[in-house]
């Protein structure tokens, strides 16, 4: 059975992400991670933002590569990150 057809998961996975996204992201201000790139800025990265995400504005994605050009920057028709073994992973279509 996929997670998307399990109720349980459904609901559970929902409520988390509404959590995150009313609590905007945990973050004090919507700027807080330009305005602290520079204590990740070492930290070899890739920026990857789906095409059509409904979700992720573009706009966002592009400042942040803007405030963090070392980083990858990568658009992508479709983009799927997960964690396996807590290493954070992306493939692309």
């Amino acid at each position: 059975m996929k997670k998307g057809d399990d109720d349980n998961f459904s609901l559970a996975f929902a409520r988390i992400e509404n959590h995150y996204f009313v609590n905007k992201g945990f973050f004090p201000k919507d700027s807080f991670l330009l305005d602290n790139v520079e204590k990740i800025r070492h930290i070899n990265t890739a920026i990857v933002q789906g095409r059509y995400d409904a979700c992720c504005p573009m706009m966002s994605a592009w400042d942040l590569h803007k405030a963090w050009p070392e980083a990858e920057f990568k658009v992508k028709r479709a983009a799927i990150v997960y964690v396996q073994h807590n290493v954070i992973c992306y493939q692309f279509t």
